[in-house]
């Protein structure tokens, strides 16, 4: 029987008369199978050989297309006809190279082939899904183009891009529509100078929902919450003009909230509904820095940095 055609009817019926000759106990009649699956197996063998030799030379063929691209030869356009070509005669190979492989593995572990003939999938299928397609000779701007393509239709046709899509749109009109409706509900600054008894009070009426807090020094720790501020004082001396950061004394900081008291807190804290107002003595920030004739305060927002509050305030000439 050396016309044994590879076919998985053919294994079946060999792997049957062995199984028959084993129960009947015939020694002879089992070797004959044997040798008769053996050669399947040869079979088997020798049509995968061929086949990957001819996968190799369409590799080769691929390589050699690329190349006349890259030197003139034929146009993206002539090379991506000709290589769909070569891609399609490739997976018919694969295809064939798996068959034959399902064929060996059921002759060496006895998987039920019949009743998993009409699977296309099982036969064929799971290798071949893993398997990286040939390259496509395309332009650049046509990959990029397609990639694009590919991108959008992702995220406006699968399932998992348009719930995406409209978390964001959820998520987007919820936070406008709280910021629209809530942009008076934060705290406010005003400054209130005193130049008599050479005071600054600064202000504040806590409006928002939540409680604000503003730290009076440049050392503050990371907190998660919406109202937080800090100061940022630069100060001009009278041997430059150049604006330097300095840190206004505790000292010369005083609660203004009906009775006058030193502050002794790097903080202060405005519950909802609430206001408060601390003062700044500019003669007492004079004689800390006697070479310094005019400061910038500034309050900004502790997350986006943005400015609620500036101000610029001269301070006394002398120090006494």
């Amino acid at each position: 029987m050396n016309d044994i055609e590879p076919t998985h009817e053919t294994i079946v019926w060999i792997c049957k008369n062995a199984e028959q000759a084993w129960q009947e106990g015939d020694p002879k009649k089992l070797q004959f199978w044997e040798d008769q699956k053996k050669e399947f197996q040869k079979k088997c063998y020798q049509r995968i050989d061929s086949l990957v030799k001819q996968k190799t030379f369409l590799q080769q063929q691929q390589e050699v297309l690329i190349q006349k691209v890259n030197n003139g030869d034929y146009s993206p356009e002539e090379a991506n006809r000709i290589n769909q070509q070569i891609y399609e005669h490739s997976e018919d190979l694969n295809k064939q190279i798996q068959f034959y492989r399902n064929l060996l593995q059921y002759s060496t572990d006895e998987v039920d082939f019949v009743s998993n003939a009409n699977d296309e999938s099982n036969i064929f299928g799971e290798s071949l899904e893993n398997k990286v397609p040939f390259q496509k000779v395309i332009p650049i701007e046509r990959y990029f183009y397609e990639l694009f393509l590919s991108f959008l239709r992702v995220v406006f046709l699968s399932n998992i891009g348009q719930i995406t899509i409209c978390f964001f749109i959820l998520v987007a009109a919820v936070y406008f529509t709280w910021t629209w409706n809530t942009r008076d509900q934060k705290p406010q600054f005003e400054y209130i100078p005193i130049h008599a008894d050479n005071k600054h009070v600064i202000r504040i009426l806590n409006k928002g929902m939540l409680n604000a807090k503003i730290y009076l020094t440049p050392t503050y720790p990371w907190e998660l919450a919406p109202y937080i501020y800090f100061i940022v004082c630069s100060a001009e001396t009278t041997t430059s003009q150049q604006k330097t950061d300095i840190q206004i004394p505790l000292n010369c900081l005083y609660t203004a909230n009906g009775i006058t008291s030193p502050i002794t807190s790097t903080y202060i804290e405005i519950l909802p509904g609430s206001e408060k107002s601390f003062e700044m003595d500019t003669q007492c920030i004079k004689q800390n820095f006697p070479d310094i004739t005019k400061i910038t305060l500034t309050i900004r927002t502790l997350f986006f940095r943005t400015q609620v509050l500036k101000v610029d305030i001269d301070l006394p000439s002398n120090s006494t």
